[in-house]
């Protein structure tokens, strides 16, 4: 027997081999399909294991009987250096055990599963067959598996802690409920949950465990457990574990049951799944949960469907205090070939580990030790960069960390508290303590603790690796991210083989035992490359397209150019701009719109602004003038004139058509770049750059065109999410109109909601908007594109959204007309390369625009497509994924994907073919813009608050009322 450690006890852990124990007194009944009778159970983890004896939840906060602490191999406050201990060992463990046995239970108690719902899509009419054939190399690889059963379980996570504090898990709480327990929404989402990390935690305490690994149990890291063989038990069972988190110790009840399927147990034949859409589902997430497991102690973190290896060599440095990680990006799909493990890289913001006085010297970009006190305005970009961080202390005997919750105001030796009735500087302090401080002109972290305020001085604190950067990158950061991880076909795809055996050495062992195998060979498409359209000008001039699907309009004037424009204004708010850069400026814009067909009219002044100037009253200013649009221009070294509160005012406030550049355009001036400039200001003055010479049959008749997409914030940020659609006003089609709304999820529990909440409201406004812009005309056909929905909620939204679709026809129109709805996806992992170098287009080689897929790797239920419609600048072009959810049109393959590709080529910002039809383009940026006003004035309500804030009303208001701006195209 091994000898007890030493010191205060917590989260060391007693216990013995168990199998002799299970064996002899863990008596069950066979799982339902089950043939043989179970072995005897090992176990060397240490968990409690109870059993339901009726069908009530377990979230009383009562206490329960057995609690067993788990192993700790780490360090606790006040404690030596623990080791694991070993499988031999833990004799004591039994003796808890001892009373515990499993007894059968009524089958009421397990969980059995809703019925399904069987989705009803638009059929595939047929496969296209327009265009030349190219033969492609895709990131598919076949996955192989053999005839068997797997066995399906719920799993629930609770925090006993949080059931003793609340009465109930956090989780089950309402957003009221929470409210009352005095936590934010946040916290509520985040803070006080049994995250992701910690249930997967949990977890691995049963894969550590003899006694049930010869199950082989995955877990997804959310709601399910699968293994190879039943579990011996055939109802609800609880685990009560404690175990460490944010340096205490706390308990957590597992409860695990076997999810009833139609047949009455929870077993799976994989091969059934395979039949249905609904099984396909099922069968995903059952293999995903294999191939992403990986054994305790693996040198892999998981971010979503992403793998990065710790300690990787190829670490890029970012800035403020980032760098980026390389890893690969794996993910299950059903094909028409059959399933197939979709490979690609990943690449990943993470902050820096090691000292947080390196970290915030990065994140300031100045030596913090020699350079100056941290002033306010540094406090608050370090407040932001390392909030909810955590930190290992460097001052303790033991290895101790804490969750950063800000960053003090004062320094170390100038920020006070009490100590044994004095009051002492934290400098004082830890020179009393530990030792004297090196740099007590530095500020301190606050840290998150549950009992009292702890300030740590930078010094003593170490950034823990493998934490990944939450919410989106600066511009900045983004376009230097984008530029570190392009990467061409031909190194993408070796880079991808790579991937497969990595794949193959981390989850080979758990694939075979569920007898999956992947083949490391990508597999082979064919694709065809479909015709770019001709493009009309004026006086019935055409542009035909490259092979990049790119084009000059050289001699051209614009299809319709905007009237009227009498006269125009130019502010300039970079201090550093000379006038001669402006007069330059002027002279090549102003001969390049007559070139175009624009006539500018007389320029009314040039109007320079300094520091003190406000945004609103030179807008404001220049309205009055009457001029008909203002260029302005902004240097991103200025801080006190914003792009996001000119068009909050401009579009909103004062109507004002603005065309904003950066001072450094200013340098590059020339004749393409004043085209590029010109083609945004006709269509927001109500021009038509170019139109499709010949339309799709669609066209014959009227028919409105709609772009959907909705987007969301960080958690935390104070912004609900915003939905935009915009529908085309005539028949070319390129006028466009926009309704918006922000939108609350109407669960409590949750932050973002994606379904469009008012999009019938949307719909009709628009509808109605046709009938006037076309001269009392109704649309005779819809066609809808809908952004930003993931496969999981195709069935949701298409069940929801069309419905509301059809109910604005008819009280609209006075009948539901027939409508399309087309899903594109843009946020995906498929790419291809041509198979022939010769047949790649630019620099990279990457597949010419046209390229289309619709056999082979597409869904075998859905009808969907691949199309890539753009020139791949840099990096691998991503197509975008199509699938038709709702036809009552009747497209067959080649008429929707020509339709799609033709659209790509009406976006009114630049001369060249876009990766998504232009009214999802539209829609994306009324989103943005929208988004833009929002984290505007949140950010500048929580500056001068000083903490955190929700959207203004008024600002709500705007957004909301963006359908009635008088400048229907503002947004692009």
């Amino acid at each position: 027997m091994s000898k007890r450690g030493k010191g205060r006890g917590r989260g060391r852990g007693r216990g013995s081999n168990l199998d002799q124990q299970l064996e002899s007194n863990l008596k069950v009944e066979p799982t339902l399909g089950r043939q043989d009778a179970f072995p005897s159970l090992p176990q060397h983890s240490a968990l409690g294991i109870t059993r339901e004896l009726t069908s009530e939840t377990s979230h009383s906060a009562s206490p329960l009987s057995e609690v067993i602490r788990s192993v700790s191999a780490g360090k606790g406050r006040g404690r030596k250096q623990q080791r694991p201990i070993p499988d031999d060992t833990c004799e004591e463990l039994s003796k808890q055990l001892q009373e515990t046995t499993l007894q059968e239970q009524d089958e009421s108690a397990s969980f059995r599963e809703k019925p399904k719902t069987v989705a009803k899509f638009a059929p595939r009419p047929n496969f296209g067959t327009a265009g030349r054939p190219i033969e492609l190399i895709s990131n598919y690889f076949a996955l192989k598996f053999k005839a068997g059963m797997i066995y399906h379980y719920d799993v629930e996570i609770i925090s006993l802690n949080q059931v003793k504090k609340y009465g109930k898990p956090v989780k089950k709480m309402t957003a009221a409920e929470a409210q009352e327990a005095k936590f934010s929404r946040l916290e509520h989402q985040l803070d006080k949950n049994v995250g992701k990390l910690k249930c997967r935690e949990v977890f691995d305490r049963f894969v550590k465990s003899k006694a049930f690994e010869s199950y082989n149990p995955v877990y997804d890291g959310v709601k399910n457990i699968f293994t190879s063989k039943p579990l011996p038990f055939d109802s609800k069972v609880k685990f009560v574990i404690e175990m460490e988190a944010n340096d205490k110790m706390r308990q957590y009840e597992v409860i695990i049951q076997p999810v009833r399927k139609e047949s009455g147990t929870n077993a799976t034949d994989l091969n059934a799944l395979l039949k249905t859409y609904e099984g396909q589902n099922e069968f995903i997430m059952a293999l995903s949960a294999v191939m992403n497991h990986r054994e305790p102690g693996c040198s892999q973190i998981q971010l979503g469907r992403s793998f990065f290896y710790l300690n990787q060599p190829n670490k890029v440095p970012l800035g403020e205090g980032l760098e980026i990680w390389f890893g690969y990006n794996q993910s299950i799909h059903i094909t028409n070939r059959g399933p197939a493990v979709v490979l690609n890289l990943a690449a990943k913001a993470f902050h820096k580990a090691g000292p947080v006085i390196d970290y915030v010297s990065d994140v300031l970009r100045r030596d913090i030790i020699r350079g100056d006190p941290v002033k306010q305005f540094e406090a608050k970009k370090i407040d932001e960069a390392m909030k909810g961080l955590k930190v290992h202390v460097t001052h303790l005997s033991y290895r101790r960390k804490f969750v950063v919750q800000g960053i003090s105001k004062l320094s170390a030796e100038d920020l006070k508290i009490n100590f044994d009735g004095k009051e002492i500087s934290i400098a004082q302090y830890f020179q009393s303590k530990y030792h004297k401080l090196k740099y007590p002109r530095l500020p301190c972290l606050f840290m998150r603790t549950s009992n009292n305020q702890t300030y740590i001085p930078l010094e003593h604190c170490l950034v823990i690796e493998g934490q990944p950067k939450l919410g989106k990158l600066s511009g900045q950061l983004t376009a230097k991210m984008i530029k570190q991880t392009a990467v061409n076909p031909t190194d993408r795809f070796r880079a991808i083989d790579d991937s497969a055996r990595k794949v193959q050495k981390e989850s080979g062992k758990q694939m075979e035992n569920y007898k999956l195998f992947m083949d490391l060979v990508p597999q082979k498409v064919g694709g065809r490359i479909i015709n770019s359209p001709v493009l009309s000008y004026f006086d019935n001039k055409i542009c035909d397209p490259d092979t990049r699907g790119v084009w000059r309009i050289d001699g051209k004037s614009f299809y319709k150019a905007s009237i009227d424009i009498e006269s125009w204004i130019m502010l300039c708010f970079s201090e550093n701009t000379p006038m001669s850069a402006l007069d330059k400026f002027i002279d090549i814009f102003t001969r390049t719109g007559k070139k175009v067909g624009l006539n500018f009219g007389r320029l009314l002044d040039v109007r320079t602004f300094g520091r003190r100037d406000t945004v609103e009253k030179a807008l404001h200013d220049a309205k009055q003038t009457n001029a008909k649009f203002a260029v302005i221009v902004l240097s991103r070294r200025d801080n006190f004139h914003n792009y996001d509160e000119i068009k909050f005012i401009a579009d909103y406030k004062l109507s004002f058509v603005t065309q904003c550049i950066e001072d450094t355009v200013l340098g590059r001036i020339n004749e393409q770049v004043a085209v590029n400039i010109c083609l945004k200001i006709n269509v927001k003055l109500g021009g038509v750059n170019h139109i499709l010479k010949n339309k799709p049959r669609i066209f014959a008749k009227p028919v409105i065109i709609l772009g959907a997409d909705a987007v969301h914030s960080p958690r935390g940020s104070g912004c609900p999410s915003i939905a935009a659609v915009v529908g085309s006003m005539d028949a070319l089609p390129s006028k466009y109109k926009v309704e918006c709304r922000t939108q609350e999820n109407p669960d409590g529990n949750k932050i973002s909601q994606e379904i469009i909440l008012d999009i019938k409201q949307m719909v009709k406004n628009l509808l109605t908007a046709f009938y006037h812009s076309t001269k009392g005309k109704y649309p005779e056909k819809i066609i809808f594109f809908r952004d930003g929905v993931s496969e999981g909620q195709f069935q949701l939204v298409r069940d929801r959204e069309v419905s509301e679709v059809q109910k604005a026809s008819q009280e609209v129109i006075g009948t539901i007309v027939p409508i399309t709805y087309i899903v594109v996806q843009k946020r995906h992992q498929r790419r291809f390369r041509p198979c022939n170098p010769r047949d790649g287009v630019g620099r990279g080689g990457n597949i010419p625009p046209g390229t289309t897929v619709d056999q082979g790797i597409t869904h075998p239920d859905l009808f969907d497509y691949f199309l890539t419609s753009h020139e791949g600048i840099q990096g691998t072009s991503k197509p975008a994924h199509y699938t038709v959810l709702h036809d009552d049109n009747h497209f067959d393959a080649d008429e929707i994907q020509m339709l799609c590709y033709h659209l790509c080529f009406m976006y009114g910002k630049c001369n060249r073919s876009i990766s998504i039809p232009a009214p999802v383009m539209y829609a994306d940026l009324a989103c943005y813009r929208a988004k833009r006003y929002a984290d505007f004035h949140i950010y500048k309500e929580s500056s001068s608050s000083g903490s955190g804030s929700r959207l203004p009303e008024h600002v709500r208001l705007a957004i909301d009322s963006m359908g009635q701006y008088k400048n229907n195209m503002f947004f692009i």
